[in-house]
């Protein structure tokens, strides 16, 4: 197999990887993987080289999901999937489960994402796409003890009315003769009103239904550890049942593709004869196969372990096999690397989530904490934050809590002491892991603090959840009035309400109780092993001993398991159902009967939690532990025997599948009961329903009800001594690990002018946590006082699900939101923040903002400033990776100074971060006598300085994500600030400018490498009376790395004095025809480019810098001066790029190294005459002609002053196999390159009378 290093193919390969023909087939391989960005479903096309591409990212807004999960399918076209998504903690609950998860259709082709009012089943079947354009949705009923299907037309997104079916149906796909669905060991045809009709009897409970394109449904049957492909007509219920495959459990599968193609996977022991809609395909069992069968997707797994950012999508390592050749092809894919134009849909809130998310008319839009609440400790509050544990520390507390040492005096198990287990010993601590990696990902505070960082605490569900009333109208929404409350880290539930506001649920703890168990993560460990122990007496008093019983094996916590997530039903002694319900029972068809252990053979299952019962995961997180950016979060069991035989004893950590199916609970696999009680007894003309094996009878009719619940001992190991796993502690007595260093907060005011007037997001720092609870280094002792306030505004009570808040930042505390654009949507979401100043100001002030070191990554935060006589719009990066002060600028009060940003970009994808901090004000005596901003492409932004060092860090980021990806290469070296204006006495721009310092001076630089005209000029401020300018090409100003247009950014105004500018390199294809040159085999000068219509570069050159680049860089000038109309301006030229001699003579002929220097020449005389012309104009302007300066000097000279070939890449330039060979840095000028630069620019200073 290929190394997994790109996401498509290499083109010189493909006709060997992937056979002839390629770049005509209509193929289309498909995958999916969900992190704590999304559910991304990936898409790749045989025509492309199958180059992996994001469909869609699906989210929905106000969760605090560590991963989304979910199923998808394709419909018969190829065009389009339809996708049911959800936070991953969904699968920890029955009824979000069974009906919770969210539905959409994307369109493969555009990427268009329609979410659907629609809520269903996480269950592996669902959703089930037809042989056509259409698909079911399953919400599953069990405790309504009936099942809802609702037809889709995926063609136009429009759900059909639902069907109500008695009892539990799985499977359900759509064919031509009506949805045919598994009803026990039956298969069925379900009309139009909900009735059943027997299509098959099976021998085992059906699963894994797909429709073929001759009207049949393949289907498999479990047979004990074996499994047989088959087919039925539903069109015609007489025709048999056709056997066509047999295989081992593990080995054979079935899936589907295009137009009702059927497709046979893995190893199979037989095969029959074969309609021609199905076909045998030598892939892995569980293959996703392409729309055609021509190749499967055998594996799709995170490519890296979980990252420093928590929040952030991960690369997905995906393995492809072409089966016309055999041949297996290895990609990395980044979700947020190639998305479409209709990314933003895939994060739109759904539309039956945002109709419910309106928690209150009465809510306060201004308080982040939310008095209408459920819950007992609020999101926003920021006295009440949590801090993340680190792995170590989650580990050490679960250890010494299981030990009974975890603050046992005072503190944690002071406040919830272990409890005594029936039959002795102790809870093994991979139980207690397991169950915390399976609730919150070993997560204290919400999804995005790194351990040691504040933040809201996490809390399942806090706008809503899965309670019904008895309004049988409504038994199948989700109320999000109605809160879950789950806390922390074992995501605490009982006693978490609001006192008062219990709303029949557990009664309220105290509140100290209730704080302590959402903010201290050993807290909330104390109180979740409680619960463990509770719910191992509570089984162990009803009888129901696993294994051996000894509580130190972890088998045997099978049953208190599942009780802690589904609960345990006393015996009422009346003869009803009791003990453990039907959700977990692993016979339950809503699981795969022919899933593997989980995690046991890889870690992708984490990917797919909802095909395994609750029980199953934590026996498998507790052998396999959790994967973290540090490694395994902690140290898992451990079996007896070395080798093969200890693998076997650990494999068999999960149950037989019928294990729970047994007479003493009138459970009979591969029976037939007739289900005759009253309750799902047949209307007049209807079915009955069909056998299967539950013969559990309801005692006050004595007929058969379908209700088959689990309360007797078990056994799988009866040698449980020998080979179940053995607990493993990794702390007894040692102290707890330490906190971490992850983003400490900015206490200091060191880089600020003395004057400066500050105001932060809070009007004081918050009391300090205990400190067990929290890192007592990170407190900030606050020995100024804020000059002002901060208000939040949220456009609608929605609004504030999505907005956060972290103890970082200056001052160690933060607010952030997610960008959304200027739509209805967008503004549902909406949250605004104002900073206003305790007093007037009169005269000019320099606004400076600061930005936190991370939850901050937008490029278009729009800060306006009023200043009295108006407001000043501002456009900044906040991704600086540090805690830094930035300037706004320099501007004019007359009034009291108000600051407003809000989540509103014109790229909000609701993808990246907008933080508000602190703002601060520098009151000046005067207006400065310089206010310089420095514009244009690489020659202006430092391109070149010397590697990653050398650039600020918001421009230089993701080379590797073409979407996150910012290039700009802004430096601190570059020639702008090298200049030396004469009342400096000596000292640079950049000296005078820095740390804000000197009241004379105000600098800003927005130049960016790659730039065209078009990127300077600007779109969304020019005003409506007037016309867009264009460049000569007719391109209007247009966004580059997601920055907005140079002129845009509202730096450039009345006060502006000077502004320099290089531009119009980019726009001559200079770095193209360098690339070019570099790999042209004759003389350059003669190469013809595509888009020069058979003109050599010679000829063509020339014309296009006189007649396009002139012109567009003539235009740029004369609107710098029409919104700068007091700036003088510097336009820089470019040096001799290549020098004869050196490397050079081997890279480049000599001929071609002259014409270099003759494009240089026409440069100058076109740069020259331009500015005579523009001066002719009335605009204060000189040229700066720096060719002279570097003769000898460019690449390949003595000294060398341009870069040569650089070989080495920083972090913003694409990775080496699919950017190219050579960094951006090459032929632009070295750090002594930019100082050279610098002498002609003061020159030209001179020229200016500067």
């Amino acid at each position: 197999m290929e190394q997994h290093l790109e996401s498509t193919t290499d083109p010189a390969e493909r006709d060997k990887l992937l056979g002839r023909g390629w770049q005509q087939s209509t193929d289309r391989a498909w995958t999916t993987s969900g992190d704590a960005d999304g559910f991304h479903v990936l898409v790749a096309d045989a025509s492309s080289g199958y180059a992996w591409r994001t469909a869609a990212t699906l989210s929905e807004p106000g969760f605090d999901a560590d991963q989304w999960v979910g199923n998808a399918c394709v419909t018969g076209s190829g065009k389009r999937a339809v996708v049911v998504y959800a936070p991953r903690i969904f699968t920890n609950k029955d009824e979000l489960a069974g009906r919770g998860g969210f539905s959409a259709t994307v369109d493969l082709d555009t990427g268009a994402v329609t979410k659907l009012p629609v809520r269903s089943s996480l269950a592996y079947f669902n959703p089930g796409c037809g042989a056509g354009e259409a698909a079911v949705l399953t919400e599953e009923g069990d405790d309504l003890d009936r099942t809802r299907l609702t037809r889709l037309d995926a063609a136009t997104a429009t759900p059909a009315a639902p069907v109500e079916v008695e009892g539990q149906v799985t499977s359900a796909v759509p064919t031509a003769a009506g949805v045919v669905a598994a009803a026990g060991s039956t298969l069925v045809r379900v009309d139009e009103k909900g009735a059943r009709s027997r299509l098959a009897a099976t021998t085992g409970s059906p699963f894994m239904l797909r429709p073929d394109a001759d009207g049949g449904v393949v289907f498999l049957e479990r047979l004990g550890d074996r499994v047989r492909a088959r087919r039925g007509l539903p069109g015609d219920p007489q025709a048999p049942v056709v056997t066509l495959a047999t295989g081992g459990i593990k080995d054979l599968g079935v899936t589907s593709g295009r137009a009702g193609a059927v497709f046979l996977t893995g190893k199979a022991d037989t095969v029959g004869a074969l309609p021609r809609s199905v076909v045998k395909l030598d892939v892995s069992r569980d293959a996703e196969v392409s729309t055609e069968g021509r190749a499967a997707v055998e594996k799709s797994e995170y490519a890296d372990p979980p990252g420093k950012d928590p929040a952030a999508a991960r690369r997905a390592k995906i393995d492809l096999k072409v089966v016309g050749t055999g041949e297996r092809v290895g990609f990395t894919v980044n979700p947020g690397e190639v998305v479409g134009a209709h990314a933003a849909t895939g994060r739109e809130p759904n539309p039956r989530f945002g109709k419910q998310a309106e928690l209150s008319a009465t809510a306060d839009l201004t308080d982040p904490v939310d008095a209408e609440r459920t819950c007992a400790i609020p999101r926003g509050d920021a006295s009440a934050m949590a801090t993340q544990p680190t792995p170590a520390q989650a580990e050490w507390a679960a250890d010494r809590a299981v030990l009974g040492t975890l603050e046992n005096t005072d503190g944690a198990q002071a406040m919830f002491p272990s409890k005594p287990l029936l039959g002795g010993e102790k809870v093994p601590p991979q139980i207690l892991l397991g169950v915390m990696a399976q609730e919150s990902n070993l997560w204290q505070a919400a999804r995005f603090a790194l351990p040691g960082v504040p933040a809201n605490p996490l809390i399942g569900n806090y706008f809503g959840l899965d309670i019904y009333n008895s309004d049988g109208d409504d038994d199948w929404d989700i109320h999000w009035e109605k809160a879950d409350c789950g806390y922390g880290i074992t995501q605490v539930t009982d006693g978490m309400r609001l006192a008062g506001r219990e709303g029949g649920h557990a009664p309220a703890l105290p509140a100290d109780q209730q704080r302590a168990i959402a903010l201290d993560h050993k807290t909330n460990i104390a109180r979740g092993l409680q619960i463990l122990q509770e719910k191992w007496n509570q089984t162990r008093a009803a009888g129901m001993v696993v294994n051996n019983g000894s509580p130190r094996k972890i088998e045997n916590w099978f049953f208190a398991v599942w009780a802690y997530n589904s609960g345990f039903n006393a015996d009422k002694g009346d003869g009803s159902p009791w003990g453990l319900g039907w959700t977990n029972n692993p016979i339950n068809p809503r699981y795969p009967a022919n899933r593997l252990p989980f995690l046991e053979y890889t870690q992708t299952d984490a990917k797919y939690p909802n095909r395994w019962p609750y029980p199953e995961k934590i026996m498998g997180w507790a052998a396999q532990s959790i994967a973290t950016p540090t490694g395994p979060g902690f140290a898992p069991a451990w079996w007896n025997s070395a080798g093969a035989d200890g693998n076997l004893n650990r494999q068999n950590v999960k149950p037989p599948v019928d294990l729970f199916c047994k007479p003493q609970n009138d459970c009979y696999p591969g029976q037939q009961w007739v289900p005759d009680d009253p309750s799902v007894l047949p209307g007049p003309g209807d079915d009955p329903e069909p056998p299967g094996p539950c013969d559990h009878k309801n005692p006050a009719t004595g007929k058969r009800d379908l209700k088959c619940w689990w309360h007797l001992p078990a056994t799988w190991k009866p040698d449980c001594e020998q080979t179940c796993g053995v607990w493993n502690f990794t702390y007894d007595v040692e102290p707890s690990p330490g906190w971490g260093a992850n983003y400490p907060p900015r206490c200091a005011q060191d880089t600020l002018p003395a004057n400066a007037l500050i105001i932060d997001d809070l009007p004081a720092t918050p009391a300090a946590l205990p400190a067990k609870w929290a890192d007592p280094a990170r407190r900030c002792a606050r020995d100024w006082t804020s000059q002002g306030s901060f208000q939040l505004q949220f456009a609608t009570p929605s609004a504030k699900i999505d907005f956060h808040q972290l103890g970082a930042g200056f001052d160690n505390h933060f607010y952030f939101g997610h960008t959304r654009q200027d739509d209805a949507a967008g503004t549902m979401g909406k949250v605004t923040g104002t900073w206003t100043l305790n007093r007037p100001l009169a005269g000019w002030a320099r606004v400076l903002v600061h930005i936190p070191d991370h939850g901050a990554h937008t490029r278009q935060a729009r800060y306006e400033v009023e200043t009295g006589s108006g407001t000043k719009t501002r456009v900044v990066l906040q991704r600086t990776e540090a805690n830094k002060w930035v300037s706004l600028g320099v501007m004019q009060f007359s009034g009291t100074p108000k600051v407003r940003l809000s989540t509103t970009t014109l790229d909000g994808l609701g993808t990246e971060d907008v933080a508000w901090d602190a703002v601060a004000f520098q009151p000046m005596a005067q207006k400065p006598a310089n206010v310089v901003v420095a514009l244009g492409d690489s020659y202006s932004s430092g391109e070149g300085a010397g590697g990653n060092a050398a650039y600020y860090r918001e421009t230089n980021v993701y080379g590797d994500d073409e979407e996150l990806r910012n290039a700009c290469h802004r430096s601190p070296h570059t020639w702008s600030r090298q200049g030396k204006l004469a009342r400096y006495a000596g000292n640079t721009i950049g000296q005078i400018a820095d740390f804000y310092n000197d009241p004379t001076m105000d600098y800003q630089l927005l130049a960016c490498s790659g730039a065209r005209t078009h990127h300077v000029l600007p779109y969304k401020t020019v005003p409506a009376d007037q016309p867009k300018p264009t460049d000569a090409w007719g391109v209007t100003g247009q966004s580059f790395y997601h920055e907005v247009p140079q002129m845009d950014r509202g730096f450039l105004d009345e006060s502006t004095t000077l502004v320099t500018l290089s531009i119009g390199g980019n726009d001559a294809r200079l770095t193209q025809i360098m690339k070019s040159c570099l790999t042209y085999l004759y003389d350059c000068p003669d190469e013809v480019l595509d888009e020069d219509g058979g003109v050599p570069l010679k000829d063509a050159q020339p014309a296009l810098i006189r007649n396009k680049v002139m012109p567009s860089v003539a235009t740029t000038i004369r609107e710098i001066h029409k919104r700068a109309p007091n700036a003088k301006i510097v336009l820089m030229g470019y040096p001799k790029f290549v020098e004869r001699g050196g490397i050079c003579d081997v890279l480049f002929s000599g001929r071609t190294i002259d014409w270099f220097a003759e494009i240089g020449n026409v440069f100058t005389v076109a740069y020259t005459s331009m500015t005579i012309d523009l001066q002719a104009e009335g605009i204060p302007m000189v040229y700066a002609d720096p060719y002279t300066a570097f003769n000898g000097k460019g690449a390949c000279g003595s000294p060398a002053r341009i870069n040569e070939v650089v070989g080495t890449k920083t972090d913003s330039d694409p990775p080496l196999t699919g950017g190219g060979f050579i960094s951006s840095e090459s032929f632009h000028p070295t750090r002594e390159g930019y100082q050279l630069y610098g002498e002609v620019f003061t020159a030209a200073l001179r020229k200016l009378g500067l």
